[in-house]
């Protein structure tokens, strides 16, 4: 969120031409003059950055806010945000749903309706005037600092509660913390792009300012990265979930644009955050309990993830229950827990009940750390073999596991799993095929916890990568009539396809 703010967002384009603004309106230029400058400085910026779309919307709209000031308007009015928006819908249509546009007009409709008490204008009365310029200088700075502090405060929480349903919605983050450190990162990323500007200004011809600069710079990033670390590790200072469902969102902002647009409707500040409470309840967490609750209803349903070269299986019980078999991928770890985590969010799930790893390939696993972040998991099943070793991947995965709170059980042949409904009747039968409790003495592949799970007669093989040792142990034995079945190792030859699907 921090880089985003800083290099893709378009509010970086705006904390530059309000230093460029304040900079000309020193005793230099007159006012109109000024404005027309930024205006020109704001088109160069967004031409120097190749128009990139966040940069071009905040240029238009400073553009027009600038026109505005020229032309008599004291603020940033709901109709110039109108004509932004049309000018960005004439040059790429598809904006209106992306996420982007979306809450960067949200932001500033937020500012433009609110300004009146959010921004807190000065007193009209004159004598209230002359008894404030009568206080001491340290005084009247700290009234000031208290304002400041005060709208930044206030900016952040508004634009917070309103993004937070479509944010929780399209990225299933609810940041708590947010609300407090927000605010506050606003002075050192404005200070820090002021100061990367005067590298660029300075560099070429003054060297040690910008040397004072970039150390400057550098300075306020890193302080906005340990700030946002530090409270990155606060308690319940974060949640991930898989967020309102879309009706539920178009509600709000439906609910909010009639509030905005029609003045009459507008109600105490209390009941408007009882109204929220009741969305929270009524539009959010009810429709979730009672989805869970229709989910008891099912079958057994068995969704195969694409994560690449890898493997992940989503096992959804008749009695709710919610089971991984799996869950990584070849490189990077992100890349397979986004996608899994995609997936669990759009089905509504926010717990798992048990995650199995067939074995000790980092591909079947490494999604794991990540997904324990974003998911409360009861339990996770491995083999005697994997639970022995000691790589530095593995020891990651089991202190992730621990940190969790999730139980550590092995499975072995002859194990078998009942997952029952509300009535105590078996549902599934979860039978394990392979390894023997030894192990077969051979690598990880050999000794893959192989599944069968038995729903109404229907069985479903799970044999992750089986190969040598352990696949001629399974071929050894009765076969199998199987309905459906995961290709052993990603289909590799050494799975021997052929032999596998005659026996099963």
């Amino acid at each position: 969120g921090t880089v985003h703010l800083l290099a893709i967002s378009g509010l970086h384009v705006g904390i530059l031409a309000g230093a460029f603004l304040l900079l000309l309106r020193l005793p230099i230029f007159r006012r109109h003059t000024c404005l027309w400058l930024t205006i020109a400085f704001v088109v160069f910026y967004a031409w120097l950055v190749e128009f990139r779309p966040p940069a071009t919307r905040a240029s238009i709209l400073i553009v027009l806010f600038c026109l505005g000031r020229l032309i008599g308007e004291r603020t940033f009015s709901m109709n110039l945000l109108a004509v932004a928006a049309l000018l960005v819908v004439c040059l790429n249509p598809t904006d209106v749903f992306a996420i982007g546009p979306q809450l960067s007009f949200l932001a500033v409709a937020t500012l433009a309706i609110g300004k009146d008490w959010i921004f807190w204008p000065p007193p009209q009365d004159p004598l209230e005037r002359v008894i404030a310029n009568t206080r001491s200088a340290p005084v009247r700075c700290l009234r000031w600092c208290g304002r400041q502090v005060r709208t930044a405060v206030l900016v952040s929480a508004v634009i917070w509660v309103l993004a937070m349903p479509i944010v929780a919605c399209r990225f299933h983050l609810v940041s708590l913390s947010g609300l407090l450190i927000n605010p506050f990162l606003l002075l050192p990323i404005a200070m820090a792009l002021y100061a990367g500007l005067a590298v660029l200004l300075f560099g070429w011809w003054v060297s040690p300012i910008a040397l004072l600069a970039g150390w400057f710079c550098d300075r306020n990033l890193a302080l906005v990265e340990w700030s946002v670390a530090e409270v990155h590790q606060m308690p319940f200072g974060h949640f991930w979930t898989s967020g309102p469902s879309g009706f539920a969102v178009v509600a709000f902002y439906v609910g909010a644009f009639f509030f905005a647009a029609f003045p009459p409707t507008r109600i105490p500040g209390r009941w408007l955050a009882l109204l929220f409470v009741g969305w929270l309840v009524f539009g959010w967490w009810l429709p979730r309990q009672v989805s869970d609750a229709r989910k008891t209803d099912r079958h057994l349903v068995c969704t195969f993830l694409d994560v690449g070269h890898g493997s992940s299986v989503l096992i959804e019980h008749p009695n709710g229950e919610n089971w991984l078999y799996d869950a990584g991928a070849m490189g990077a770890s992100g890349y397979g827990a986004r996608n899994i985590a995609s997936a669990l969010w759009y089905q509504g799930i926010d717990h798992l009940d048990a995650i199995i790893i067939s074995h000790a390939d980092a591909d079947h696993f490494n999604a794991i750390p990540d997904l324990l972040e974003k998911f409360s998991v009861d339990r996770v099943y491995v083999s005697p073999m994997m639970a022995s070793k000691a790589t530095p991947k593995i020891v990651e995965l089991f202190q992730a596991i621990d940190a969790n709170g999730a139980s550590v059980l092995s499975l072995v042949q002859g194990d078998e799993i009942s997952v029952k409904d509300a009535s105590h009747h078996v549902t599934t039968m979860v039978k394990v095929l392979s390894p023997l409790p030894a192990g077969f003495g051979e690598n990880d592949n050999s000794n893959s916890i192989v599944l069968q799970l038995e729903y109404e007669g229907r069985r479903v093989l799970l044999p992750g990568d089986l190969e040598k040792s352990g696949l001629d142990y399974l071929l050894s034995r009765d076969p199998i009539d199987f309905d459906v079945v995961m290709a052993a190792h990603h289909g590799s030859p050494h799975s021997e396809p052929a032999a596998f699907m005659k026996w099963a």
